[in-house]
């Protein structure tokens, strides 16, 4: 249990040092710090949300269709931010 908890801590800082650094190189200069706080809100909002939903929703999913649950949100995610013109 340790372990997993170092693995996940480690994990995540890479992680957010990554995307703000991403988010940051993505955006012209003077609109870094706007983009840097968007995934600062994503990751609130994500731990705000996601946590009491999840636990709400754990005992009616079975594991099996958990999964396809979340690669049906995140397909809808992408759709949604990469919508073709």
């Amino acid at each position: 249990m340790l372990l997993s908890r170092i693995v996940l801590g480690v994990g995540s800082g890479v992680f957010v040092v990554t995307s703000y650094a991403t988010a940051a190189n993505l955006e012209p200069v003077g609109r870094q710090a706007g983009a840097m706080s968007n995934v600062s809100m994503g990751f609130s909002a994500s731990l705000v949300l996601g946590v009491p939903i999840g636990r709400i929703a754990y005992p009616c999913i079975p594991e099996t269709r958990g999964h396809g649950v979340s690669l049906l949100s995140m397909q809808w995610i992408i759709k949604s931010i990469y919508k073709k013109p």
